[in-house]
């Protein structure tokens, strides 16, 4: 019931009085000020409201911004089961997605390929047959595998009987145009299903021609260098981690290089900076049987040491010297075995063209030699020449694909030239001054002196001196006491390189 009408504050229940309390607090009889009689009727005695102003029961009702009534507790487990299935479900489905992305729906066989060579971005020869190299391995016999390149069908095979659960396979194919392609192998299963290797992508190139082809590598591991493709072969030499090298062929297999100068190493030692692709392919082939035709004029005799106890004879340097007149080039024996009698060198890219020269020499087992061969016409600019030893192969060998090298030659440094630019003669000591009018002069001890023609009587200084060209530097000489004529001298160890005739007065 409303209190809005209360005129004094309401007063608590106490035990024992009579209830509901009188309105504002005064007896029915009593008088109360403001009050008319009428409206004492209309309160009554007992003090209890009008009929008009019984009011409902007050409900509280939720308004916006005021928190929401928390949900029944026996609503929550309900809530908690729907969000269950709603997961579930959705792990389900992300499930059969992937699935069906990687190529196998449920209950599907699965496998899986390898291509093994070429590598990713490896380049190709146009041309030329290459092979692609694949490895498999499936939950059910595999029946045949398909070569793709650029999504075109160009070879096929059968699967064969795996070794140890995995299948092998060599497919062949040939790029008619330089470009990039791409390549998939494709396994066929028992069921027919069809399971695809990762695709690589390849390169077609143009051959590189007649022009000598090497590319620089690292060693990153530590090697043998053997005469050989082949850990039978005779070790030569080893190279240590970091090393650089020049390349210039490689195994059929790709599991064996050449190394400029001769001498082979394992690929897996050595880091390529540039594509193995671009090598020529050069395996051991057997020594030719030498024949009864006679030899030409200027061949060699094979050598005398018969049977398996051959050289084998590779060029490892050439310079020029005497004003680039002379060509001088180290020629190595590779080989556990001493060679000794007539060898062919021909030398390409020389004025005058190709020329050869027959020289008899004798080369240690793993030992080495030079030999100097004369040019026509001096080499005055950086040039680059092929050098070949016995190009008729005409002295069986351990190896026969390392007779031949390109070396890089630069202009011959001149000479260093001393003379005698000034003499000064002053009291007791005789100045003099020397210039270089050559190639520098590396320091050197040189000696300058100064002998009186009338007595013999020699004065000399010695002092270590490094010129470059056209440099000058001057000596101090003790004056001989003889007067008249004196040479003055100067002196490279005992060679007198300068002089000149002064007077002692």
């Amino acid at each position: 019931m409303s209190d809005r009408f209360r005129r004094e504050p309401p007063r608590e229940p106490v035990i024992g009085e009579e209830y509901p309390p009188v309105i504002g607090g005064y007896e029915p009889d009593e008088p109360v000020i403001g009050l008319e009689e009428d409206d004492r009727e209309a309160w009554g005695d007992g003090g209890s409201y009008p009929d008009e102003y019984e009011e409902e029961a007050y409900e509280p009702e939720w308004e916006y911004g005021l928190p929401e009534p928390e949900p029944s507790e026996a609503r929550q487990p309900l809530l908690y089961v729907f969000l269950a299935l709603v997961l579930g479900f959705a792990a389900v489905l992300a499930y059969l997605v992937l699935d069906s992305l990687r190529g196998n729906s449920p209950g599907e066989p699965s496998a899986a390929l390898r291509i093994d060579r070429p590598l990713n971005e490896d380049r190709v020869t146009v041309g030329t047959d290459a092979e692609v190299a694949v490895r498999a391995a499936a939950d059910e016999p595999i029946t045949r595998f398909e070569l793709y390149v650029n999504g075109k069908l160009v070879d096929s095979q059968d699967a064969g009987t795996p070794q140890n659960g995995v299948y092998s396979a060599t497919l062949r194919y040939r790029l008619e145009s330089p470009g990039v392609y791409e390549l998939v192998v494709r396994a066929v299963l028992q069921s027919g299903a069809v399971r695809e290797s990762d695709r690589i992508r390849v390169v077609g190139v143009e051959t590189v021609g007649e022009r000598p082809v090497t590319i620089e590598g690292e060693v990153i591991a530590a090697t043998t260098v053997r005469a050989g493709p082949g850990d039978s072969y005779p070790s030569l030499r080893t190279l240590e981690a970091g090393s650089r090298i020049r390349v210039t062929a490689r195994t059929t297999d790709n599991a064996w290089l050449l190394l400029e100068g001769g001498g082979w190493v394992r690929r897996s030692a050595i880091r390529l900076l540039d594509s193995i692709e671009f090598l020529p392919r050069r395996d051991p082939t057997p020594t030719p049987v030498p024949t009864q035709t006679p030899t030409p004029e200027a061949s060699p005799s094979p050598s005398p040491t018969p049977g398996r106890d051959r050289p084998d004879l590779t060029p490892v340097n050439a310079s020029l010297g005497n004003g680039g007149t002379t060509l001088t080039i180290t020629v190595a024996n590779l080989s556990p075995n001493v060679f000794e009698g007539p060898l062919e060198v021909e030398v390409a890219g020389i004025p005058g063209g190709t020329r050869s020269r027959v020289f008899q020499v004798r080369i240690a087992e793993n030992g080495n030699t030079t030999i100097v061969f004369e040019l026509e016409a001096p080499i005055t600019g950086n040039a680059t020449v092929r050098v070949t030893v016995d190009p008729s192969n005409a002295i069986p060998e351990l190896s026969e694909d390392n007779n031949s090298a390109s070396f890089s030659l630069a202009p011959p440094t001149p000479a260093p030239s001393l003379s005698i630019v000034d003499v000064q003669v002053e009291g007791n000591q005789v100045r003099v001054r020397v210039r270089n009018d050559g190639g520098p002069l590396p320091a050197t001890s040189v000696t300058v002196r100064v002998t009186a023609n009338t007595s013999d009587e020699s004065q000399q200084v010695s002092r270590s001196i490094a010129l470059a060209s056209g440099q000058e530097t001057e000596f101090t000489v003790a004056r001989p006491s003889a007067s008249g004529q004196a040479t003055v001298e100067v002196l490279i160890g005992s060679t007198v390189v300068a002089s000149r005739t002064i007077t002692l007065p």
